[in-house]
């Protein structure tokens, strides 16, 4: 039965490869004990050598989707999920994992980080679970406890555990690192899991209403905690946010892929039918606030349907503007 395909994303674009850490990383991830499970990786213009080297230490323990075109990491993982669906049916869910991620905490492999955020996405109904980092987390603008952003080795210990899993509250995000994404968001979304009208930044703050949208839940692990090495490919590498800012003058939030800056994103802000249906971005930035009368006690979407409709018309790209299926890539299998 197919629970879980693991993905590991990996860009070769601004040449800063790391390949020997990449080896062990997904070692680490193929090792993990759960059944039911496969592991793929997702290589965007990685070089001969780099995919040489995976190749002659991973064999076909994984299947490698091979991306010859520089595209976003959204659009990356989306198509390696779809190539590995096309090949091995659909899963129950889809773990996304970037390249700074090591299952390996205090050099001692968990072999349970799968299992652990399997058995919580499945207990708490969710739509999208996370596990925690050391490292870029972005929580904790709003966590409501003491969990910085950087940590080092020395004091990471005393930040591990946590008292309960947390629920991720509408408008709410964190940084994606490591997250398992469930089938129905994938089958939703026209089979896509990340929001692709992206360029760089911002598309966390979609997340908490596509879990709305499909009436599930967003939580964050308390039992998976993991180092994180930030920027290991360096981020939004060929898409860099601050180029595009040079070249327009436009905000973080406003850079697209394939569509026109900033006027995509202000468009979209512009529709009254956002507010209507209970849609939000950025909210921690101040860009745009959902209606909170979309929305009940226990932020649960009074009209989850409306919801889900404006998000992919709007954060997700119609195949005239892009598509998959004419991505250069070369999918390699067992």
């Amino acid at each position: 039965m197919n629970k879980v395909l693991t993905v590991f994303n990996t860009c070769g674009i601004s040449g800063r490869e790391n390949v020997g850490h990449y080896v062990e990383a997904i070692k680490g991830i193929v090792d993990q004990k759960f059944e039911g499970h496969q592991v793929a990786l997702s290589s965007c213009k990685n070089s001969p050598d780099a995919i040489q080297h995976l190749r002659q230490n991973l064999g076909n323990s994984i299947t490698y989707n091979l991306i010859d075109d520089i595209v976003p990491v959204n659009v990356s993982f989306n198509h390696t999920v779809r190539k590995n669906v096309d090949y091995f049916g659909e899963f129950e869910a889809y773990l996304y994992i970037d390249s700074g991620m090591t299952f390996f905490y205090n050099s001692v492999l968990d072999e349970n980080v799968v299992s652990k955020l399997y058995s919580l996405h499945k207990e708490k109904n969710c739509a999208m679970t996370s596990g925690r980092v050391d490292r870029d987390s972005g929580i904790e603008r709003w966590i409501g406890i003491d969990h910085p952003d950087e940590m080092t080795k020395e004091n990471r210990d005393q930040y591990k555990e946590l008292s309960e899993h947390i629920k991720v509250p509408i408008g709410r995000t964190l940084n994606l690192h490591i997250q398992l994404f469930d089938n129905s968001v994938y089958k939703f979304y026209d089979r896509r899991l990340m929001p692709d009208v992206f360029a760089s930044f911002c598309s966390e703050s979609i997340h908490s209403y596509i879990c709305a949208s499909l009436d599930k839940n967003f939580y964050i692990s308390k039992d998976v905690f993991l180092p994180h090495e930030t920027s290991m490919d360096m981020a939004c590498s060929g898409f860099r946010p601050e180029w595009a800012k040079q070249k327009s003058g436009i905000e973080n939030h406003e850079h697209t892929f394939v569509l026109p800056y900033p006027e995509t994103i202000n468009n979209i802000l512009k529709d009254p039918e956002m507010w209507s249906s209970g849609c939000g971005y950025e909210i921690l930035e101040n860009v745009a606030a959902h209606n909170p009368d979309s929305y009940d006690e226990n932020d649960k979407c009074k009209d989850p349907e409306r919801l889900g409709k404006f998000i992919l018309d709007n954060f997700y790209l119609k195949k005239e503007a892009f598509d998959y299926d004419k991505l250069s890539s070369n999918f390699l299998t067992f």
